[in-house]
Formats: C-alpha cells, structure tokens, sequence
C-alpha cells in the first residue's frame, strides 16, 4: 500500500492511482490534502490515525490513543492559551 498526499499520485510525480491499482497496489490520498480546510489535530492528524486504524483494521487500538491524545492535548494547550490572551 502506498499512503501520500494526492498530488503524490500524478503521473509526474509517483504514477496515478489506476496505475497502481492495476499493478495490484493498493493506495490510500490522505484525506486532508483533498480539502482546503484549515489543517488542525481533528481534520489532520487524528482523522488520519482513524483512517489507518480503518484500513489495517485496528480500531480498536486507534480509537483509545486517539480520545487519550484529546485528553492529553486539551491540558496542555488550555494553560498555554490562558497565558497567551492574558498577557
């Protein structure tokens, strides 16, 4: 499997995606470089760790990292964020 941004999959650059695909190949565009949202840890990084967890079947070990992350990255960014606004 080949796992890349879409412009990674042009003829120009790595092949297209039907070209892999008849060779067998499977491949997989991450997700957030086909929108032109603002990239953040939701639509980035965790809904990338989602889709991984999706394809290899590992939800189950995806799923908890992913809520212990939120956790974890609400704690530390909410005291950062307080001292940024009052200062």
């Amino acid at each position: 499997m080949i796992i890349g941004w879409v412009h990674n999959f042009r003829s120009s650059d790595m092949g297209n995606v039907e070209t892999w695909q008849k060779r067998g190949v499977g491949t997989f565009a991450m997700q957030s470089t086909l929108t032109k949202s603002k990239p953040g840890l939701d639509n980035v990084v965790y809904a990338f760790i989602s889709d991984i967890g999706m394809i290899f079947g590992i939800q189950d070990k995806t799923t908890p990292y992913i809520q212990n992350t939120e956790k974890n990255s609400y704690r530390t960014a909410r005291p950062f964020q307080w001292y940024i606004f009052n200062l």
